[in-house]
Protein backbone atom coordinates (compact mmCIF):
# COMPACT_ATOMS: atom_id res chain seq x y z
CA UNK A 1 0.00 0.00 0.00
CA UNK A 2 2.83 2.43 0.68
CA UNK A 3 4.41 2.05 -2.57
CA UNK A 4 1.34 2.41 -4.38
CA UNK A 5 1.00 5.56 -2.75
CA UNK A 6 4.25 6.77 -2.90
CA UNK A 7 4.10 6.12 -6.68
CA UNK A 8 0.95 7.87 -6.40
CA UNK A 9 2.51 11.18 -4.82
CA UNK A 10 5.66 10.84 -7.65
CA UNK A 11 2.93 10.60 -10.33
CA UNK A 12 1.26 14.01 -9.28
CA UNK A 13 4.18 16.03 -8.67
CA UNK A 14 5.82 15.29 -11.76
CA UNK A 15 2.84 16.44 -13.23
CA UNK A 16 3.18 19.54 -11.31
CA UNK A 17 6.96 19.94 -12.34
CA UNK A 18 6.70 20.14 -15.76
CA UNK A 19 3.64 22.09 -16.11
CA UNK A 20 6.00 24.47 -14.42
CA UNK A 21 8.28 24.66 -16.97
CA UNK A 22 8.50 27.96 -18.62
CA UNK A 23 7.46 27.92 -22.55
CA UNK A 24 10.37 28.81 -24.71
CA UNK A 25 10.35 32.60 -26.12
CA UNK A 26 11.06 33.90 -29.34
CA UNK A 27 14.83 35.79 -29.66
CA UNK A 28 15.18 39.29 -31.91
CA UNK A 29 17.91 37.64 -33.43
CA UNK A 30 19.13 41.56 -35.53
CA UNK A 31 16.92 44.37 -36.30
CA UNK A 32 18.47 46.41 -39.39
CA UNK A 33 17.27 50.03 -39.95
CA UNK A 34 18.51 51.62 -42.88
CA UNK A 35 21.99 50.52 -43.77
CA UNK A 36 24.09 48.99 -46.56
CA UNK A 37 23.36 46.60 -49.42
CA UNK A 38 25.99 44.12 -48.00
CA UNK A 39 25.35 44.59 -44.29
CA UNK A 40 21.80 43.17 -45.09
CA UNK A 41 23.15 40.17 -47.62
CA UNK A 42 25.83 39.60 -44.89
CA UNK A 43 22.96 39.54 -42.17
CA UNK A 44 20.53 37.07 -43.82
CA UNK A 45 24.29 34.85 -44.40
CA UNK A 46 24.57 35.17 -40.75
CA UNK A 47 20.68 34.21 -40.11
CA UNK A 48 20.70 31.49 -42.85
CA UNK A 49 23.48 29.60 -41.69
CA UNK A 50 22.68 29.46 -38.17
CA UNK A 51 19.43 27.78 -39.45
CA UNK A 52 21.63 25.44 -41.19
CA UNK A 53 23.50 24.92 -38.70
CA UNK A 54 20.73 24.36 -35.67
CA UNK A 55 18.33 22.14 -37.86
CA UNK A 56 15.46 22.56 -35.26
CA UNK A 57 14.77 26.60 -34.69
CA UNK A 58 12.48 28.55 -37.27
CA UNK A 59 12.92 31.96 -37.94
CA UNK A 60 11.18 35.18 -38.81
CA UNK A 61 11.89 37.89 -40.71
CA UNK A 62 9.67 40.82 -40.73
CA UNK A 63 10.34 44.13 -43.45
CA UNK A 64 8.77 47.32 -42.82
CA UNK A 65 8.49 50.13 -44.81
CA UNK A 66 6.74 51.67 -48.03
CA UNK A 67 5.35 48.74 -50.24
CA UNK A 68 8.57 49.80 -52.40
CA UNK A 69 11.40 49.90 -49.90
CA UNK A 70 9.84 46.15 -48.47
CA UNK A 71 10.20 44.88 -51.87
CA UNK A 72 13.43 46.28 -52.31
CA UNK A 73 14.85 44.88 -49.06
CA UNK A 74 13.25 40.93 -50.07
CA UNK A 75 15.15 40.73 -52.53
CA UNK A 76 18.70 41.76 -51.48
CA UNK A 77 18.01 39.51 -48.34
CA UNK A 78 16.77 36.42 -51.18
CA UNK A 79 20.19 37.42 -52.55
CA UNK A 80 22.39 36.96 -49.79
CA UNK A 81 20.95 33.12 -49.68
CA UNK A 82 21.57 32.79 -52.90
CA UNK A 83 25.24 33.32 -52.42
CA UNK A 84 25.78 31.14 -49.88
CA UNK A 85 26.30 29.08 -51.78
CA UNK A 86 25.01 25.82 -49.37
CA UNK A 87 21.48 24.49 -49.38
CA UNK A 88 19.39 23.48 -46.45
CA UNK A 89 16.65 21.50 -47.96
CA UNK A 90 14.50 21.52 -44.86
CA UNK A 91 15.39 25.35 -44.49
CA UNK A 92 12.83 27.19 -46.49
CA UNK A 93 10.00 26.06 -44.77
CA UNK A 94 11.56 27.08 -41.41
CA UNK A 95 12.37 30.79 -42.17
CA UNK A 96 9.13 32.66 -42.81
CA UNK A 97 9.14 36.28 -44.53
CA UNK A 98 6.32 38.51 -43.35
CA UNK A 99 5.83 42.09 -45.20
CA UNK A 100 4.47 45.11 -43.16
CA UNK A 101 3.95 48.23 -45.42
CA UNK A 102 2.87 51.42 -43.95
CA UNK A 103 5.74 52.59 -41.95
CA UNK A 104 7.67 55.41 -43.80
CA UNK A 105 11.25 53.94 -42.01
CA UNK A 106 12.72 50.43 -43.72
CA UNK A 107 13.93 48.12 -41.48
CA UNK A 108 14.15 44.22 -41.07
CA UNK A 109 13.93 42.28 -37.45
CA UNK A 110 15.03 38.64 -37.29
CA UNK A 111 13.24 36.75 -35.31
CA UNK A 112 14.68 33.03 -33.51
CA UNK A 113 11.93 30.65 -33.19
CA UNK A 114 13.04 27.88 -30.73
CA UNK A 115 10.89 24.78 -30.61
CA UNK A 116 7.30 25.15 -29.21
CA UNK A 117 7.49 29.20 -28.69
CA UNK A 118 4.64 30.99 -29.83
CA UNK A 119 5.63 33.04 -32.92
CA UNK A 120 5.77 36.51 -33.10
CA UNK A 121 4.11 39.28 -34.57
CA UNK A 122 4.56 42.77 -36.12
Amino acid sequence: MKSVLILAILSVSSLFTSAQEPKPTPRLYADLGPTTTEKIKRSMVEFYNLHCDDGKSGGYIFNYGTARAVKLRRTLLLAGINSVGRTCGHDSPRITFVDVVGETKVRTKFWIIPPGAVNPSP
